[in-house]
């Protein structure tokens, strides 16, 4: 009896490991984001682990995903035919497998979430999320100081404010699943009116360090995600389920006709971008240039592109260098033009085709968790339209990350709904 007692609460113990170790990713983006190639990747390996040892079986691996993440990882490995430097673009091709192979762990972890993990994932989440907004209120505010003692540097040390924005961007994108897991239906054993006053607190305070940050950050890709996913979550109609196919053209419509797009907005927008102080701040028109060149250049092989990661390989851009003061640049700062120039229109159909297979199943996922799944996608896609490099490790660890969250926030979803049947 002594020994079932123990292993039972080893057993328990890995799911509350692999439950905590995603509720501190968060808090990890803003110390050390690098980390975040790995760590979603280990929390699915332990809670894949622990469900072996507590039910002598594997779970199942969600093989849609793993299909669509393979077939990335062959494109990417089969423009090594054809990319300007062969090598490089087959060792990147093969770093991107265990990436991958992470993600598909934590989606397989959270998509058998048992209600204990749940209820620990409601509790911890938004403490963890919270905990990050602090840390990045402190950089912001004291100059970095944080950063600097955290990197070995001293508190007085001068520190480039855009080091802070893979963790408030990361902040912001955990942001909804956060709040709806503070709103969800507690459990019937909780005392009366405790989790509530804890979900106010803890809510109240989320809302003052987000307006805090998101007033401060140099981040106006986490800004723009903000208002994107608030947008979807506010004004979609969810419960139309033609609306989701909608959706899934209209994207796919806007990333094919975006290199040709991108030409007209530098040449009509860029200048009078400049002069407007918030997005002259952003590198608007730094953007703008970039994103003409590198257009251009994928419209000169529009069927295959040049190879994954080829804006690395490329120092001769067509550019007069009116904003951005380089004839490179090592991504595109979208993802959709980076798509085009690697691998051409296959690469954006593929992308266009992987998204409408998000869209979706999160159209599958009951009541609120819906709203909370696309304003966590929207935000996101916000993010990686005008930020970073698509095959950045921490940035797929981010992906694989958010989708965990949204895969239980759609379990916590199923218990509000269940809740709330007569």
């Amino acid at each position: 009896m002594s020994i079932t007692i123990r292993k039972f609460s080893s057993v328990c113990r890995a799911d509350s490991l692999a439950v905590a170790l995603l509720c501190l990713l968060p808090l990890i983006a803003v110390t050390a984001p690098r980390l975040l190639a790995y760590l979603p990747g280990l929390a699915g390996l332990i809670g894949v682990l622990g469900f072996w040892v507590r039910y002598k079986t594997w779970p199942s691996i969600p093989l849609n995903l793993a299909l669509w993440l393979a077939a990335f990882i062959a494109l990417a490995a089969l423009s090594s035919l054809w990319a300007i430097d062969p090598p490089f673009a087959l060792e990147r091709s093969g770093k991107l497998l265990p990436v991958f192979l992470g993600g598909v762990l934590v989606v397989s972890f959270a998509s058998h979430a048992q209600p204990s993990d749940i209820r620990l994932f409601r509790f911890l989440f938004p403490v963890g999320v919270l905990a990050a907004g602090v840390l990045c209120v402190l950089n912001l505010y004291a100059g970095g100081a944080l950063y600097s003692i955290l990197h070995g540097g001293e508190p007085g040390d001068a520190v480039n404010p855009s080091f802070f924005n893979r963790g408030v961007v990361f902040f912001t994108l955990s942001l909804f699943t956060a709040f709806f897991a503070l709103c969800a239906s507690g459990d019937a054993k909780d005392r009366a009116g405790r989790r509530e006053r804890f979900s106010k607190a803890i809510g109240l305070a989320l809302g003052l360090v987000s307006i805090a940050i998101l007033f401060k950050t140099q981040s106006q890709s986490a800004q723009l995600a903000l208002l994107g996913g608030a947008a979807a979550f506010l004004l979609f109609p969810y419960r139309t389920k033609g609306a989701w196919a909608v959706l899934g053209v209209l994207i796919t419509g806007a990333m094919l006709v975006l290199p040709f797009a991108a030409h007209a907005a530098f040449q009509h927008l860029a200048s009078a971008l400049y002069d407007m102080a918030w997005f002259s701040k952003g590198y608007a028109a730094d953007r703008l240039e970039i994103w003409d060149y590198v257009s251009r250049r994928a419209l000169e092989q529009p069927l295959h592109g040049f190879g994954i990661e080829a804006t690395r390989a490329i120092t001769d851009f067509d550019t007069q260098q009116l904003y951005s003061p380089t004839k490179g640049v090592l991504h595109p700062h979208n993802f959709t033009l980076q798509l085009w120039i690697e691998f051409g229109l296959p690469g954006v159909l593929l992308a266009g085709a992987f998204i409408g297979f998000i869209l979706r199943k999160i159209g599958t996922l009951p009541g609120r968790a819906a709203r909370v799944a696309l304003a966590t996608f929207i935000a996101t896609l916000c993010v990686a339209s005008t930020g970073y490099g698509l095959w950045q490790g921490w940035w797929l660890g981010s992906f694989a990350a958010l989708a965990a969250f949204t895969v239980i926030a759609g379990k916590m979803g199923a218990v509000v709904e269940a809740k709330a049947e007569p």
